[in-house]
């Protein structure tokens, strides 16, 4: 079993070090797992968020040195995951710079100052049609994809994870051509898309993207995606990864793509064996 999003204590908001991680991956079965911590610092005691390289690197050159020295047992890859924080920009990309990730994983959580995906996040919703809500978060996505130094782009449609309190459930055949859209620059720009589990256990019931847009992304040509739980606690590696990987063989899907070193490998789906060769 893989698990490619997983989010240590060098993310602000998740709990475990390399080592709890590497200890319960030998307990659930996961071969592969790769944190993806955010870059973002939340502070605590006042709900602000920042990017500070100078502050911050330690924990990940920690992270490097831990992972090093496990030789044997589950795969650690290392990895980040860029939000659309621009005015932080220069601070991600010395990131992306310093460290020799195996690869970064791209998402969207930030719409109109708000954290969307987030219980503090309700305020975006209020007082906005379900249109001008999601259509403002696809703005987002289009940008961060233009962007894009990153392998993967994760949860694609995470708008949902508020959103259907406000809207009911999400009906991606709504917005078939601006997801279609996007889903073609993923495409153009080789990128994998994910499938993230963590949606099975929140409001939508269902993972992100759900199941239709996953059909729009295998029409679309799209062959390249990785699974994620994006689980925040060791406890919780691994959760709806066999659920989504039935998902993706149902949809079509015949292999999992994950990064050494930014070299595309692949997990097979049909023998659930890894392969070391290049794509």
């Amino acid at each position: 079993m893989i698990d490619l999003h997983v989010h240590s204590s060098a993310s602000s908001d998740a709990r475990g070090s390399v080592l709890d991680y590497w200890e319960q991956a030998r307990k659930v079965g996961i071969q592969i797992l790769c944190l993806t911590n955010h870059l973002e610092y939340m502070h605590k005691s006042t709900g602000l968020v920042d990017i500070n390289f100078k502050r911050d690197f330690e924990k990940y050159e920690e992270e490097f040195k831990t992972t090093a020295s496990l030789k044997e047992g589950p795969e650690i890859l290392l990895g980040a995951e860029l939000g659309n924080r621009f005015n932080y920009r220069d601070q991600m990309e010395e990131y992306i710079r310093y460290f020799d990730w195996d690869f970064l994983t791209g998402s969207a959580h930030v719409v109109d100052g708000f954290g969307i995906a987030a219980s503090h996040g309700i305020g975006y919703f209020e007082g906005k049609s379900e249109e001008e809500a999601y259509g403002c978060y696809f703005d987002k996505v289009e940008k961060l994809l233009n962007w894009g130094p990153f392998q993967t782009f994760a949860h694609f449609d995470i708008i949902k994870r508020n959103g259907i309190t406000f809207y009911g459930p999400f009906r991606a055949e709504k917005y078939r051509d601006r997801i279609y859209r996007l889903l073609r620059l993923i495409k153009e720009k080789d990128m994998a898309l994910e499938l993230n589990t963590s949606g099975y256990f929140q409001n939508p019931q269902e993972p992100y993207p759900c199941r239709q847009i996953l059909e729009m992304a295998y029409e679309t040509g799209i062959r390249k995606v990785t699974i994620g739980s994006d689980c925040h606690d060791p406890k919780n590696l691994g959760r709806g990864i066999h659920q989504g990987l039935a998902l993706l063989k149902e949809v079509g899907f015949k292999e999992i793509t994950f990064f050494r070193k930014k070299v595309p490998c692949k997990f097979d789906l049909m023998t659930k064996s890894g392969s070391l060769n290049d794509k």
